[in-house]
């Protein structure tokens, strides 16, 4: 028996040493790995070969887009079948894959499929640990769910920050219930939601996107290997092409030179009360798992506003506040065409988001804090997705293109607000699923390797695999 790591990234230096902590307990761990780049560094640290199966070993495989066989169309539908997700959709929540030839990216997803079953099966895998971003972690949380194991992407709770929980499946719409709460889960949580009411400080997530908004060190070891190493991203299809990168990150910095000197011209100011009533949307920063992945049903976010702005009631307004961190993610044609949008009005995004939550009908994300802290305060608030923090709102699933108006307009006139002591109670179990401590790449967050929170980490994946153990089938809730 076995637990699996999905390497990604730099955060594979972070994985790397949170299994020791839990190879140190006895456990066997083995690893999958999109590239030899990282396979390199799991050998260096350790890991035996045999252990690791590395994707990009098979690249001239699957690089000619070959017709998939009966065996992988079989594999492939029983996946489907056994998991409620579609290769195609996969597909579309890979930012990188789906901009591939189609023949290439399903004979990707199809040997993937076949390499990661095999791989599972021959190590005895009973938990996987891993994110929601790639095909291949995508593909090994979906044949772990449809093989009845469990693939868990542990991440922070948002409310507080500090905290991370176990969340099942890429969609991370459900947290693994591993206690029940306390009285001081419960005082924890009446203590946040009081300080939310009180003027709600920057989540420490917040803090660390807004640092990683310019220059990354870690881009100079990324152009070394590839310009010196480039065999090392051979395959690996969670790297872009150098040149591709580098491209990017130029029109991304012209792109912000030029947001900050025509802001006056995109955006608008909060306009002066009196104001007429309306729904705020908070945009999501793209490409990123919260809108590619958890909400890939609305990850066009144009579109998903020109629906909202359809069943908007006479009388209202729509608010729709960029992302402060996606300033030069965007066109300034997508800019152009929110402003031509009816009765809708492109907010700054320097604007008191918490200012407008409280006067707003309706807080509206697609998965995003914003509805979480509008909820946990008693605001009507929705998500496009379905989110673990349902409990707390108003609508969890909004979806603008099947809801009528006539729907909408009494969700805005009499919004079904969940009462404060649910709202406490939810938070309250909701810390009692979590732990202190960060779960994230040591680039972005150094004190991720320091001992005292690996030791933290290890722990708490080991509670997974006790909890799994014990039932065979980890209790769920949203």
């Amino acid at each position: 028996m076995a637990v699996c790591f999905v390497a990604n990234q730099h955060k594979t230096i972070f994985y790397r040493e949170v299994a020791r902590r839990i190879e140190a307990r006895g456990e066997r761990v083995v690893w999958i790995s999109p590239s030899r780049r990282w396979r390199n560094y799991l050998v260096d640290a350790g890991v035996r070969p045999g252990a690791i199966l590395c994707m990009a070993d098979h690249y001239d495989i699957w690089r000619t887009g070959p017709e998939l066989t009966a065996d992988d169309e079989a594999r492939l539908a029983r996946m489907e079948a056994g998991s409620g997700h579609t290769v195609s959709s996969l597909i579309l929540m890979d930012r990188l894959l789906q901009r591939r030839p189609q023949a290439y990216a399903r004979a990707y997803a199809a040997l993937a499929a076949r390499l990661v079953e095999a791989f599972l099966d021959q190590h005895g895998v009973e938990v996987a640990f891993g994110e929601g971003t790639w095909m291949l972690e995508m593909v090994t949380a979906a044949l772990c769910t449809a093989s009845g194991r469990t693939y868990s992407v542990p991440s922070t709770i948002r409310i507080p920050s500090t905290r991370f929980a176990f969340y099942d499946g890429i969609l991370c719409s459900r947290v693994i219930e591993l206690a029940k709460p306390t009285d001081e889960h419960r005082d924890m949580a009446r203590s946040l939601i009081a300080g939310l009411e009180a003027g709600a400080v920057k989540p420490h997530y917040m803090a660390q996107s807004a640092k990683l908004a310019g220059f990354r060190r870690h881009w100079w070891d990324e152009a070394a290997v590839g310009l010196l190493s480039p065999e090392l991203n051979k395959g690996d299809e969670t790297v872009p092409p150098l040149v591709g990168r580098a491209a990017g990150r130029l029109r991304q910095f012209r792109r912000v030179r030029m947001a900050r000197g025509r802001a006056a011209e995109w955006f608008e100011p909060v306009p002066a009360s009196p104001r007429k009533p309306f729904v705020l949307v908070l945009l999501h920063k793209q490409p990123e798992a919260s809108i590619d992945v958890l909400g890939y049903r609305f990850n066009n976010q144009l579109e998903t506003l020109r629906a909202l702005t359809k069943i908007m009631p006479a009388g209202h307004e729509l608010y729709i506040k960029e992302h402060t961190v996606a300033i030069g993610d965007r066109t300034p044609d997508f800019y152009r065409q929110i402003r031509a949008l009816p009765n809708a009005r492109l907010i700054a995004p320097d604007a008191h988001t918490m200012s407008l939550i409280l006067e707003a009908r309706l807080t509206v994300t697609t998965s995003g804090t914003a509805a979480f802290e509008a909820g946990l305060i008693g605001r009507p608030a929705a998500t496009f997705a379905s989110t673990y923090f349902g409990p707390v709102l108003t609508a969890n699933g909004l979806n603008p293109y099947e809801i009528s108006e006539g729907d909408f307009r009494r969700m805005l006139e009499s919004p079904q607000i969940p009462d404060a002591a649910t709202r406490e109670a939810f938070l309250a179990w909701l810390i009692a699923q979590s732990f202190e401590g960060r779960y994230v790449d040591s680039v972005s967050d150094p004190a991720a390797l320091e001992d005292e929170n690996l030791a933290i980490v290890g722990g708490a994946c080991l509670e997974v695999l006790s909890a799994w153990r014990k039932q065979r089938k980890l209790p769920l809730a949203s």
